[in-house]
């Protein structure tokens, strides 16, 4: 029995393309990048939100949670909120290292 405030799931199919091999996600993580599929509504960009700011500090998707929520929290039109996620996203990879394509994008919005 596992004590971390976590679950690794297997990296399932639908978002595989998504991510470099061997790369570890959450259960709360992968629930949160299916909230975003498709043209999400309100609801469920609040419950992607949601999901990706509470992921534990000690995840191995911290980072990518953080700037995902960016990424939700600027479709919602809230961006300084949305900022701040981002720029906590790349100060993680700075931390941590990170070679997913959501650091690039991350940079990019930090200008805004």
């Amino acid at each position: 029995m596992s004590t971390l405030p976590y679950k690794i799931v297997p990296l399932p199919d639908s978002i595989t393309g998504l991510f470099l091999p061997g790369h570890q996600v959450t259960e709360n993580y992968v629930v949160g990048l299916n909230c975003l599929k498709g043209h999400p509504s309100k609801e469920q960009l609040k419950e992607a939100v949601s999901l990706f700011q509470n992921e534990p500090d000690c995840s191995p998707c911290r980072g990518l949670a953080l700037g995902n929520s960016g990424l939700a929290l600027l479709q919602m039109e809230q961006t300084q909120e949305a900022i701040k996620d981002i720029k906590l996203a790349l100060n993680l990879f700075e931390e941590r290292g990170c070679k997913e394509p959501l650091k690039n994008k991350c940079r990019i919005l930090a200008q805004l």
